[in-house]
């Protein structure tokens, strides 16, 4: 694409890959600039690197690390272009297993989703997205399939969120399509699709013992 309100301008190949990859695989149309090119009055924020934005006048702009998820870069960006203060509903979809699904939907819409080994790393990933997304109200969404790792999830994430974050159980059973679907090579978007359709389903309220905000 080669229009929009927003630039990507960065001189790393690996950065523009993952940036622009995400930017199509929401429709959204964007211009590819280098850090030397006039930006154009139309564009209102440059998504650039960390070596690049010194090089870039501009009063919207947003650093993005190669190393990090572009799709939470490229949903701040779009807030910010269209005025949207933030979602009146967070839901944080969790797939339990060897292999963990996070699915991110805000008002309904998928705004990221990963795929994860070690619970840590899910933790980690769950909290950085409910505080980082503005909203009006923030649900974590937990399969019930793996009740081992649910378990455990729970407990970690009992002690690592928010106060005003809730915590719910859904039935699993449905969520993981088949692997004629999801052949092998293919298992990763499996994985994430049971996380989005776990974040859909309604679920039971899980107590939160913390009592701090």
């Amino acid at each position: 694409m080669s229009s929009g309100d927003i630039a990507v301008i960065t001189s790393s190949g690996r950065a523009y890959y993952k940036l622009v990859a995400e930017l199509k695989r929401r429709k959204r149309g964007f211009l590819s600039l280098t850090p030397t090119d006039p930006i154009p009055v139309s564009v209102r924020a440059v998504i650039t690197t960390e070596r690049d934005k010194d090089q870039i006048t501009h009063p919207r702009v947003f650093v993005y690390d190669a190393e990090d998820d572009a799709a939470q870069v490229v949903e701040r960006v779009i807030q910010r272009v269209t005025g949207r203060a933030g979602y009146a509903k967070l839901v944080i979809g969790v797939d339990p297993g060897k292999r963990w699904g996070v699915a991110v939907l805000g008002d309904g819409a998928e705004v990221t989703t990963t795929v994860l080994s070690h619970v840590e790393d899910v933790v980690s990933t769950i909290r950085t997205a409910a505080t980082r997304f503005d909203a009006d109200e923030t649900i974590v969404k937990i399969g019930n399939g793996a009740p081992i790792y649910q378990s455990a999830v729970i407990e970690h994430l009992d002690e690592a969120l928010p106060r005003a974050v809730r915590m719910e159980s859904v039935e699993e059973q449905g969520t993981t399509r088949s692997s004629v679907l999801h052949p092998a090579h293919k298992r990763r978007r499996k994985d994430a699709d049971a996380a989005i359709h776990i974040a859909r389903r309604p679920g039971r309220p899980i107590s939160r013992r913390r009592r701090n905000a």
